[in-house]
């Protein structure tokens, strides 16, 4: 009896074995933006490594969202760039690029930032000429009794499209990220582009989404403790104002700012001695 017994032991242990080595297969690993298959994450283990340690990002083909893998420089300063609030992300900056990575190295991102349109130039998309038709050579009003060169169309040679309540398009400017990265309390990314455009470029969704427009040309950007507002600079103006840049409220002139622990404002006066923040 007992070495049947162990003999069905034995078989039971067996399948038992072979079922849970199935289970944390690559068969059923989550690939959420690729993440590579024989990372731990995608057997269900914990996010390695354990805090202090570098992830590793040199010992296997790195699965995610790039056009080109990261130079090998790169991915040595991503193994050891400052981690998220979360504990899950490290971000890097170099050679005019972002470069974001699990902390367990399943997944690799090259943050693409979308690219900048030019604002019309101030007084109008004609940049201020409206209302200030001149006067032609023989001292007639614009568009009134002037000669039509041969040809020419009568009702004016320029059309509905370049009308002033029509401009032209502006090209859109592709731009690059300025240092430095900062990590908001939501574990987002906040940076900023050659177009003095804000940005914030979030991992958990691979989205980069331009702040509002006020913030545009604004310096020193901190973000409050629960992420909900931001304190920044406009010239020698305070303002704080929403996450995103609606709702922006003058603080005053030639002050310094600062949130407490407790997400409160703390403004002193600028000594004088202290140069402009831009």
């Amino acid at each position: 009896m007992m070495p049947g017994r162990s003999r069905y032991g034995a078989l039971i242990l067996a399948v038992l074995l072979i079922t849970g080595c199935a289970r944390s297969g690559p068969a059923d690993a989550v690939r959420e933006y690729g993440i590579d298959p024989a990372a731990p994450v995608a057997a269900g283990h914990a996010a390695l490594p354990l805090p202090g340690e570098p992830t590793p990002l040199g010992s296997r083909s790195l699965s995610g969202l790039y056009a080109s893998p990261p130079a090998a420089d790169t991915l040595e300063a991503l193994s050891t760039a400052p981690v998220s609030p979360d504990g899950l992300f490290r971000a890097v900056l170099r050679d005019g690029e972002i470069w974001v990575t699990r902390i367990d190295g399943a997944w690799l991102w090259q943050v693409t930032l979308p690219p900048a349109t030019p604002a019309p130039p101030e007084g109008g998309a004609d940049g201020g000429a409206q209302g200030t038709a001149q006067p032609d050579l023989d001292g007639n009003p614009a568009g009134q009794g002037a000669a039509t060169p041969p040809g020419a169309d009568p009702a004016g040679a320029s059309t509905a499209a370049d009308s002033p309540a029509n401009p032209p398009e502006s090209p859109a400017i592709e731009v690059e990220p300025v240092a430095p990265l900062t990590w908001t309390p939501r574990s987002t990314l906040l940076l900023r582009d050659t177009a003095s455009r804000w940005l914030e470029a979030d991992p958990a969704t691979a989205a980069v989404t331009p702040l509002g427009p006020f913030l545009t040309g604004a310096t020193h950007l901190i973000p409050s403790p629960d992420g909900s507002q931001v304190l920044f600079y406009k010239g020698n103006q305070l303002y704080t104002a929403r996450w995103d840049g609606s709702d922006p409220q003058p603080i005053g002139e030639n002050l310094v700012g600062h949130w407490d622990s407790a997400g409160q404002l703390v403004v002193r006066e600028r000594p004088a001695d202290t140069e402009n923040p831009d």
